[in-house]
């Protein structure tokens, strides 16, 4: 690797793990963590108040006030070219396929190496991604590919896209929608179909890619 500082801002809501982390990491050398957050509104104003701006961002998901999937959203709309690298507690493939959705250049699980982060960063510095064993090339390749075909969909399939990136269960889903389970299941069975899909991350992720709103949720 070339010699080049990587500046780095790093959002995370628990201090301790973040001052922790960070620590670790300057003493492997070649990152400068010019910002600190608690959450993303806090990363957010001091993003726009900063004169050196990081080449990197880290996001965690969870955090108070704002959170990863919003920060996100609103960094990819104020500095579009901004790389970033989510680092979480999840690593299920809702929250991966989400945050690359998004614009994630990488992901990794919190309980992954001081290394690896270096390693992770200084990928996305000079080659723009990181796969890693949950955000990998194939996960990568299906986001950005945005093969999945355009379909029609009713007001009903929209409802349940909406409730389905929430952490509820599809009981709750057909419960809110004032619906039976049995056709709530029936309507998820139609959308595999439509999309082609078999799991409710694939669901998530072709909802994301035709614009369908529920990176709101």
């Amino acid at each position: 690797m070339e010699d080049d500082i990587i500046y780095i801002a790093f959002a995370d809501d628990h201090t301790s793990v973040r001052t922790s982390i960070i620590s670790a990491l300057e003493q492997l050398g070649g990152l400068s963590f010019i910002i600190q957050a608690g959450n993303g509104a806090e990363l957010l104003e001091k993003l726009s108040q900063t004169e050196q701006m990081p080449d990197i961002c880290v996001l965690d998901i969870n955090m108070p006030v704002m959170n990863g999937f919003d920060t996100l959203r609103e960094i990819k709309n104020r500095w579009p070219e901004m790389q970033t690298l989510a680092y979480s507690i999840y690593d299920d493939d809702a929250h991966i396929l989400r945050m690359l959705s998004l614009g994630a250049n990488g992901y990794l699980v919190k309980s992954c190496e001081a290394t690896e982060i270096r390693t992770a960063l200084e990928e996305i510095y000079y080659n723009g991604y990181y796969y890693s064993r949950y955000a990998n090339a194939a996960k990568f390749s299906a986001v950005n590919s945005r093969l999945i075909r355009t379909v029609h969909l009713t007001s009903d399939e929209k409802t349940f896209l909406q409730h389905c990136c929430k952490d509820i269960t599809y009981g709750e889903i057909a419960s809110l929608m004032q619906k039976t389970e049995r056709s709530v299941e029936g309507i998820r069975q139609r959308l595999c179909r439509k999309f082609n899909v078999k799991t409710r991350a694939g669901l998530i992720m072709a909802a994301n890619q035709h614009g369908l709103g529920i990176t709101n949720c």
